[in-house]
């Protein structure tokens, strides 16, 4: 009952894909408690309409996308980019930015 997995002492090449699997973990479970968090906020301000505390941007969707990036066993690494699409805090974030950005060409073409 011999598995890769349990033969030790790992060579240079294990360890160092060992520690990105772990690293990526860490960052997908990080990931998912922020968007998780920032999800709640947009529930209770959007259908609940509660003052809700502030939501926060990029975080969840970075640690998202690192971690899809970094952890090899998923597949995910050529589609990394889908970590801020599941954030409301980046689609938020994007958004508005994007529409700060249209005011601001138009006010200055005019």
């Amino acid at each position: 009952m011999s598995s890769d997995f349990f033969d030790w002492p790992l060579k240079g090449n294990e360890i160092s894909t060992t520690l990105q699997g772990a690293i990526g973990i860490l960052f997908l479970v990080a990931g998912c408690w922020i968007s998780a968090l920032n999800w709640m906020v947009a529930w209770q301000a959007w259908v609940l309409r509660q003052h809700t505390p502030s939501w926060v941007p990029l975080m969840g969707g970075t640690l998202l996308a690192s971690g899809f990036w970094l952890y090899p066993q998923l597949g995910l690494s050529s589609v990394w980019w889908i970590g801020f699409f599941l954030d409301y805090g980046c689609v938020l974030g994007f958004l508005l930015t994007i529409i700060g950005w249209i005011l601001f060409l138009f006010r200055a073409a005019e």
